[in-house]
């Protein structure tokens, strides 16, 4: 099923173990982890759409891409959908009221993509 932006419904039954970061390739993982790789580190792969998981020795595919898998990433849970990973929550608290009840504050969803 492809999903429409903006994503607001992640499969939870299609949800990933935590990934550590998103890097176009695995370089650029091992630098957003601050220059190490340790085993059991995920990476979501920008170009190719797959996460990868650090065995200590190599990268290798612990999920391919497929339509509707999602991964929490940090604060963040991304979505693959239409070919790419989109964020589905962005990090700007906004006001809101339920009813007459006092206001209260949540996470803006959001349709970054990256």
């Amino acid at each position: 099923m492809t999903q429409t932006p903006p994503f607001q419904n992640a499969d939870a039954a299609l949800m990933q173990d935590d990934v550590d970061t998103v890097a176009a390739d695995a370089a650029g993982a091992v630098a957003n982890l601050g220059g190490a790789a340790a085993a059991g580190d995920r990476y979501i792969n920008t170009t190719d759409g797959n996460i990868y998981q650090y065995d200590g020795a190599a990268w290798q595919v612990s999920e391919a891409a497929a339509e509707g898998i999602s991964a929490a990433v940090g604060d963040d849970i991304r979505v693959y959908a239409d070919g790419r990973w989109s964020s589905i929550y962005g990090a700007r608290p906004f006001p809101c009221r339920s009813a007459r009840t006092t206001p209260w504050r949540s996470t803006c969803p959001a349709t970054r993509s990256s």
